[in-house]
């Protein structure tokens, strides 16, 4: 139990950004229209109750899918456009003659019958266009920065966090450079069991198979406890020109504190937002440290499985593949 809130409240912590960013969206959705009718600063009907439901329902999702942020950002933009659309609705209700009690529950099945087709249809359609929005310019050159403590000592976690040619280890898997030291990079997600963990270094194509690099590394300065490279990724959604990434371990107390500053990262400009809602180059290095130190869980968000949208279709009776489930 304790263990559970202490990784609940290290997860909202981490997520801190995101959760004041979703609280506040749709009533910057809400807002302009309703200041354009006259309706005021505060909701005043049925929009009102939608916009008061959606702060507790949003820290549930949170917590329970912390790695779905796209599909909490959708959400929080459907409930802005809901709570505008309502106020215009109403008058249209109050136009309606007596309804006898069977008209009465007809109507509300009906009703209840477009809000499940329409609403999760809706919901998904924002989402996708989000994750499509994620690809598209511009571009911008944006700096990062991460810390976390750890009870490693300070040698051992630099060791477990350095970066070289042709290395094969539970956090990632490299090939060989390149005549000017460019070499590939192939992420492993160390809390994901996956076939080929654990092979040594001669077996690596067996593992990496046809699956591009993550990203292209060059070395620019390497000292015992840190280094300095550059970094060319390959995700879309990340410009192809270098970027600086510098980490390094100093001792802290009876343990040390690792540092990244990643400067001048090209990310296009929905994804830089994204990175810096969720803290991910924090996320990223507390999952690896948290591995290292032999954690039974992480508390790192990108980490946890799940998605709101697969769980609602399999409450809906449209049981997800296997595969998906787990994204």
């Amino acid at each position: 139990m304790h263990r559970s809130f202490h990784r609940t409240r290290a997860m909202l912590f981490a997520l801190r950004r995101l959760i004041v960013f979703l609280a506040i969206l749709p009533w910057l959705v809400w807002l302009p229209p309703s200041l354009l009718l006259g309706e005021g600063l505060i909701p005043q009907g049925w929009d009102r109750w939608l916009m008061l439901c959606w702060p507790p329902l949003m820290l549930v999702l949170v917590i329970r899918f912390p790695a779905a942020v796209t599909e909490h950002l959708s959400l929080a933009l459907l409930i802005g456009f809901l709570a505008t659309l309502l106020p215009v609705a109403e008058p249209w209700f109050a136009l309606m003659p007596p309804l006898d009690p069977g008209q009465t529950i007809t109507v509300i099945l009906v009703g209840a019958l477009i809000a499940v087709l329409v609403l999760p249809m809706s919901w998904a359609l924002l989402n996708f266009a989000i994750a499509h929005l994620q690809m598209k310019p511009p571009r911008l050159r944006v700096n990062s920065r991460g810390k976390v403590r750890s009870t490693l000592p300070p040698q051992r976690l630099a060791r477990a966090l350095r970066f070289a040619p042709m290395q094969a280890n539970t956090l990632r898997m490299t090939g060989a450079a390149d005549a000017e030291g460019w070499f590939p990079l192939w992420l492993r997600n160390p809390w994901e069991r996956r076939l080929g963990d654990g092979l040594p270094p001669d077996l690596r194509s067996t593992f990496i198979g046809p699956r591009r690099p993550d990203a292209w590394l060059r070395i620019i300065e390497d000292g015992p406890l840190g280094q300095r490279l550059e970094e060319r990724n390959t995700h879309p959604m990340f410009s192809p020109r270098p970027f600086i990434m510098i980490w390094s371990v100093e001792p802290d107390g009876a343990g040390c504190r690792v540092t990244e500053r990643e400067i001048g990262v090209g990310a296009t400009a929905l994804s830089a937002l994204l990175m810096w809602l969720t803290d991910h180059t924090t996320a990223h290095f507390r999952a690896n440290v948290d591995y290292l130190e032999g954690l039974p869980e992480t508390t790192a968000p990108y980490i946890q499985s799940g998605s709101p949208l697969l769980a609602l279709a399999a409450l809906m009776g449209d049981k997800p593949p296997p595969e998906a489930a787990g994204t």
